[in-house]
């Protein structure tokens, strides 16, 4: 996983084909979260038939020859967080697959609830009400709660489009000028799932998380301890590649 730095007519972020499946994921699970219900299946059958595509995280940046360097963001360690690889196949889940899948995003309440607030507490991050008065939330809450959704969904499944099938010089992730606000909320509400479901400012501070996602680099849990190091190496993943977007956006474009 590459950081965001400008080229032609955007931003670009090049990630090999397993870490985009590895992200492309939670975005899925996230827009199903908000009541999407289209599967999403394109990337998973790509990365099965082309196992060789893509390069290496730390492979050469995205570009042209009139990119400009982003200021690089990092980790504590100044480097680049990886994204870890996953595929998912027919049958059983296993190893990666059976992290992925015990992630579970999906409450029983992912449908708009009318003007009752939502009862899975990542619903209710990214769905937050608008009053303390509850008569007055529920109201507000009938009136915007459905587009809100939509536009949610549209933003996140953009992101799992170009995580599919990336538009950006030699095949990187390319965030066009003038979508870079969409892209961020998307990252963002993924962001505010897994941090609920980790705890984070909660029962969890950053130094634990850092820590728990540093496990997952240096070799394979099993059970419960997996599928939260799985969902930290997540967390800290997109924490780092949302700064290299921020940065990106901060670096003036070459004049030609």
């Amino acid at each position: 996983m590459d950081p965001f730095r400008r080229v032609r007519g955007g931003i670009a972020s090049h990630l090999d084909v397993h870490e985009r499946l590895f992200l492309a994921r939670p975005f899925s699970d996230v827009a199903e979260l908000l009541g999407h219900r289209e599967p999403h299946t394109t990337l998973p059958d790509a990365a099965a038939s082309s196992a060789g595509a893509g390069t290496s995280g730390g492979g050469a940046a995205p570009g042209d020859d009139d990119a400009a360097p982003a200021d690089g963001s990092a980790r504590p360690d100044g480097s680049a967080p990886s994204a870890g690889a996953a595929r998912r196949g027919e049958g059983a889940p296993t190893g990666d697959d059976a992290v992925l899948a015990a992630l579970d995003f999906v409450p029983s309440d992912a449908g708009p609830a009318g003007d009752r607030p939502p009862t899975d507490p990542a619903l209710a991050r990214l769905l937050p009400s608008m009053s303390e008065d509850e008569a007055i939330a529920g109201e507000l809450r009938e009136l915007t709660e459905a587009p809100l959704r939509a536009d949610k969904i549209r933003r996140i499944m953009a992101v799992v489009d170009e995580l599919d099938t990336p538009t950006g010089p030699r095949g990187s992730f390319f965030v066009r000028d003038g979508q870079e606000a969409d892209v961020l909320r998307a990252v963002n509400d993924v962001r505010l799932v897994l941090g609920t479901r980790l705890g984070v400012g909660d029962t969890l501070a950053d130094d634990e998380l850092y820590a728990r996602a540093e496990a997952a680099g240096k070799g394979a849990s099993d059970g419960p301890d997996a599928v939260l190091e799985a969902m930290a190496i997540l967390y800290t993943s997109l924490t780092w590649w949302q700064e290299s977007l921020i940065n990106a956006l901060h670096t003036r474009p070459r004049s030609n």
